[in-house]
């Protein structure tokens, strides 16, 4: 049986890594009673996959993890059990059994949002954000990062990644909001995609 679950970080746990915050999910996993399936072989491990896990630093309003079960209770008594068992920081907000047809989280998050805020004390009080933030994104021309991946570093081109993006104010401060595709997907196909 595959489960998908949402799940929200915050706070502290934020500065957790992701093969860590995966260390994280096994303990909690077991610590909940989730009769999660293991892999076979010399050194059987739980099945698990995370959908584009975030850098250290970021929080999260909706992370996407998939497991497999060998049977399961309710999700109103699997998310009780999971968030009696998580630290400050870590929320499971949605736990549901997927069709065997579902495809993994991995291969349909096709987008995400992200709210950038400037950090106290480094704001420019006389500063059109909104508008310097379209005359950068309007030059002709790359925006080009270097990434490093696991088979070396490869330069990427962000402007082709961010579909949309709006400035607004919170608490008089600005904050920058993003829509960002997934480098695997078309712009069309990302903004028809959902995932719940």
């Amino acid at each position: 049986m595959k489960i998908r679950i949402k799940f929200c970080k915050y706070g502290v746990m934020k500065f957790i890594g992701h093969l860590d915050m995966m260390r994280y999910f096994q303990k909690c996993i077991r610590r909940a009673g989730i009769d999660i399936a293991y892999s076979e072989g010399f050194s059987p491990h739980q099945i698990m996959s995370f959908a584009a896990p975030l850098g250290v630093g970021v929080t999260s309003d909706g992370e996407y993890l998939d497991i497999e079960v060998y049977s399961t209770k309710s999700s109103a008594q699997s998310l009780k059990a999971f968030n009696e068992t998580m630290a400050e920081g870590v929320r499971v907000v949605s736990y549901r059994r997927l069709k065997d047809t579902d495809k993994k989280a991995m291969s349909v998050v096709a987008a995400a949002d992200y709210e950038l805020y400037v950090k106290d004390g480094y704001e420019a009080p006389d500063v059109d954000y909104e508008a310097a933030l379209k005359e950068f994104y309007g030059k002709p021309g790359e925006i080009l990062i270097t990434k490093q991946t696991k088979k070396g570093e490869r330069t990427m081109d962000l402007k082709k990644l961010i579909y949309a993006f709006q400035v607004r104010k919170e608490a008089g401060k600005p904050v920058f909001y993003l829509k960002r595709v997934n480098q695997y997907f078309t712009l069309k196909s990302a903004q028809e995609a959902r995932i719940t």
